[in-house]
C-alpha cells in the first residue's frame, strides 16, 4: 500500500512539472474590464460543500455583471448536494468524477464547448484544476497567484492567508471584470424553502421566550466530533443555567447510537436525519443560534445571518485564518489539540451564554 502511495506521489510530481510550465501570466491587481459581453465561461469548484457556499456570492456577482454570458461550473460529488446556492446563477453543472473514463468523457464534452474563459476559484494549487485548464483549452484562464500560476492567462493577487478571510481572498477573481470586491456584498447565499422552513419550525415547536440553539455535533470526520461526555455536560449546563435555551442536536447517522442515548437520558430534542442537504439547511435556518465544528454549517450561518459559535481544532500561531463566519455575529473557540473534543464544554457554554445575552437585548 505504501509503495502504491509513493508511486502516486511521484506521478503527481511529474504531472505537476508538465502542467505548471507556461508563459508568465498577466497580473490584474485593481478593477479593470478585461472581459465583457457574451462569453462562454467555465468555473472550477470541484471540492467541498463549504467551498461552494463561500463562492456563491462571487458567482452571483459575476452573473449580475454578465447577464448574457453562458456560465457553466464543475462541481464534485462531495459539494453537488449544495448546488442550490449557485443554481440560479449558472447555465450548466458538470460533476467531476475521479474515474478516468468519466474524466476523459467530461473533458471531451467541455472542450467541444469552446469556452472563452475558465475561472479557477481555488486559492491553493490544484492538480485537477491545472489539468482541466490545460486540456479543456479555453481561450483564456483566470486564477489566483499561487504555485501553478503559469497555467493561467491572467492572475489576481493572493491576499495573506493569515490575515484575510477566504471569501475576501477568492473575491479578488472579480477584478478582471471591472468589479471592486470591497464594494460588493460578499455574504454567502443559500435560498430557503418556505415550506421546509415552516415544517422545521412546527417540528421544533418553539415556545414563547425560548431560544432555539442548533448543536451540530460533528464535522467531516471523527476528529470533529464534540464527544459524548462533552455533549452531555453542555446539555446539563444549559438545562440548569440557561432555561431560556432549547438545544436541538444535529447529527449524522454515524452518531445515531450515541446521540439517541444522550437525548433519551437528558430529554433533549434531536433534529431528524436528513437525506438531502437542502432539508438540513432549512432545519438549521429554523434555529436562532448555531454551534458547530463543521464549516458548511458555519457558512450557512453567514448566509442566514444567524449568530454562530464556531469550533476549530489544530490551530497555532502559524495557521491560516480559520474559515470564520462572514459578516455575522460569532464567537470562535479554538484548540491546538487534534480533536474538537479537546474543547471544554464549559467554554462552549460560556460563549453561548454571552451570545444569548446579546440575542435577548
Amino acid at each position: 500500500m505504501s509503495n502504491l502511495k509513493g508511486f502516486e506521489l511521484i506521478f503527481k510530481k511529474i504531472i505537476n512539472k508538465l502542467i505548471f510550465k507556461g508563459k508568465a501570466p498577466i497580473t490584474i491587481d485593481s478593477p479593470k474590464i478585461i472581459f465583457r459581453g457574451y462569453l462562454k465561461i467555465l468555473i472550477l469548484r470541484q471540492d467541498r460543500i463549504g467551498d461552494l457556499i463561500i463562492s456563491s456570492s462571487i458567482i452571483r456577482i459575476l452573473r449580475n455583471k454578465l447577464p448574457e454570458a453562458e456560465i457553466d461550473i464543475i462541481l464534485s460529488a462531495n459539494n453537488y448536494p449544495a448546488f442550490l446556492c449557485i443554481s440560479e446563477f449558472v447555465n450548466n453543472i458538470f460533476i467531476y468524477s475521479k474515474k478516468l473514463i468519466k474524466i476523459t468523457g467530461m473533458i471531451k464534452t467541455l472542450r467541444k464547448k469552446q469556452y472563452d474563459l475558465i475561472i479557477d476559484l481555488f486559492d491553493n494549487a490544484s492538480t485537477t484544476s491545472s489539468i482541466f485548464v490545460k486540456l479543456i483549452k479555453a481561450k483564456s484562464a483566470i486564477g489566483i497567484d499561487k504555485e501553478n500560476k503559469n497555467i493561467y492567462t491572467y492572475i489576481v493577487p493572493l491576499a495573506d492567508k493569515r490575515k484575510n478571510h477566504i471569501i475576501d481572498r477568492i473575491s479578488m477573481i472579480l477584478l478582471p471584470f471591472g468589479v471592486n470586491p470591497r464594494e460588493e456584498n460578499l455574504t454567502p447565499f443559500y435560498p430557503l424553502n418556505n415550506e421546509k422552513l415552516e415544517k422545521a419550525s412546527e417540528e421544533f415547536g418553539k415556545a414563547p421566550g425560548k431560544i432555539l440553539v442548533a448543536v451540530n455535533v460533528s464535522g467531516s470526520d471523527r476528529s470533529k466530533f464534540m464527544g459524548r461526555e462533552n455533549l452531555r455536560d453542555l446539555i446539563s449546563l444549559c438545562q440548569k443555567f440557561l432555561i431560556e435555551v432549547e438545544l436541538i442536536i444535529f447529527f449524522t447517522a454515524d452518531y445515531s447510537e450515541e446521540i439517541n442515548d444522550i437525548a433519551k437520558e437528558h430529554n433533549a430534542m434531536k433534529a431528524p436525519l436528513f437525506n438531502e442537504f437542502d432539508d438540513y439547511a432549512n432545519y438549521l435556518a429554523a434555529c436562532d443560534i448555531i454551534i458547530t465544528p463543521d464549516t458548511s454549517a458555519i457558512h450557512l450561518a453567514s448566509a442566514f445571518k444567524k449568530p454562530c459559535i464556531a469550533l476549530f481544532k489544530g490551530l497555532d500561531e502559524s495557521s491560516d485564518m480559520p474559515w470564520f463566519p462572514y459578516k455575522t455575529k460569532y464567537l470562535s473557540i479554538e484548540t491546538k489539540g487534534k480533536t474538537i473534543s479537546d474543547i471544554p464544554p464549559i467554554k462552549i457554554f460560556e460563549a453561548l451564554k454571552s451570545i444569548c445575552e446579546e440575542f435577548l437585548k
